[in-house]
């Protein structure tokens, strides 16, 4: 499979029709390490090499469940590695790893398992929704395959032994996604985040650590990983995730009783927007589309389903449009196909409530 191909793959995953809206993907992370062997940042080539021979072992492996694919950094383009984090299948640590860096990945991208970033193994699995139980178990179950090729390093009573200390112990960073427009459009973003986000808890942009918040979108994860079982954790980021999503439903309820003329306004003209654009951004096209999803949650708008809007947010993303259109494109003319893809693929889209 090519990278177009994972991509897609990607978008897939996303919510369904029939998922809770404001949650739009659950993640769980186990970073693990070869027993004796350097961490990545100190690691003598042949280590490196090392863990990428066991990583063409967890390809072989993982190709019994499905068919799942090794792809070397170095191999790739720019606009190829670029595609694979906006898709979330690898991190922007592992996007300048040219020389010893990997992925494995498996043909519906629900799991990815990133060799020699900062540990030798990031083993990450996704789910739809609210759905962090289905990751994490995804997750372990690989971490288990990949136990079966080599030890892990280990230190008892801490647990797994990771190059950064604070992913010690159990070494799962759980996470959910959450799209949130109607607590950035009525302003209670930060006062909610700060009512219901406990302190070992933290909150980080659509690209995780270090990045920022992308048309409503906001992660949600655990910062600690040792002193606690890794049911505990996803049980923690769950609760956590799920309080601010019911918050972000009753504020959407209260504006849709309250401010009515502002809400239709913000969703119509979002609607208008993409179906007349010929050219449009990156970041203001997913702003539009979460406008447009929050309409057909609220049946103001029809024509179009909720997963294509959802898949569209991936998609329309600046190197994944490229990858999938199979072009390099400048601003201007990517600008512009965006603008396309998107009224081609909202084209039914219509008002079906009024004021």
């Amino acid at each position: 499979m090519d990278i177009a191909g994972l991509v897609r793959a990607a978008a897939a995953r996303r919510t369904d029709d029939t998922r809770r809206s404001s949650a739009f993907l659950s993640r769980a992370r186990l970073a693990r390490n070869v027993e004796g062997m350097r961490f990545p940042n100190r690691a003598l080539p042949r280590e490196l090499s090392e863990v990428l021979a066991l990583g063409r072992e967890l390809q072989r492996e993982l190709s019994t469940i499905e068919p799942a694919h090794l792809l070397l950094m170095r191999e790739l383009s720019e606009l190829e590695r670029e595609a694979l984090v906006e898709a979330h299948l690898i991190s922007r640590r592992l996007l300048v790893a040219h020389e010893n860096g990997a992925v494995v990945v498996t043909e519906s991208a629900r799991i990815s398992v990133m060799l020699n970033e900062e540990d030798h193994f990031r083993i990450q699995a996704s789910a739809p929704g609210l759905d962090l139980g289905t990751a994490h178990s995804l997750a372990a179950q690989t971490a288990e395959r990949v136990a079966r090729l080599t030890h892990m390093a280990q230190l008892a009573p801490l647990g797994f032994l990771t190059a950064c200390p604070t992913n010690a112990g159990t070494g799962l960073r759980a996470s959910v996604m959450l799209r949130l427009p109607a607590l950035f459009f009525s302003k209670r973003i930060e006062s909610s985040l700060r009512q219901r986000v406990p302190d070992d808890m933290v909150v980080r942009g659509i690209y995780g650590e270090g990045s920022e918040p992308i048309a409503c979108f906001l992660q949600v994860s655990n910062q600690a990983t040792a002193q606690s079982t890794a049911e505990a954790i996803v049980q923690d980021v769950r609760r956590t995730a799920s309080s601010i999503a019911d918050e972000e439903e009753r504020v959407l309820a209260d504006l849709a009783k309250r401010y009515t003329w502002e809400l239709h306004d913000l969703v119509y003209r979002a609607a208008a927007a993409l179906l007349s654009a010929r050219m449009i951004g990156s970041i203001e096209a997913m702003d539009r589309l979460s406008h447009v999803r929050m309409g057909l949650d609220l049946g103001l708008l029809s024509g179009a389903t909720p997963s294509i809007v959802d898949q569209l947010m991936v998609t329309v993303r600046p190197a994944t449009i490229q990858v999938l259109l199979g072009e390099t494109l400048g601003t201007r003319e990517r600008d512009a196909r965006r603008a396309a893809m998107i009224r081609q693929n909202l084209q039914g889209l219509t008002e079906a409530g009024g004021l």
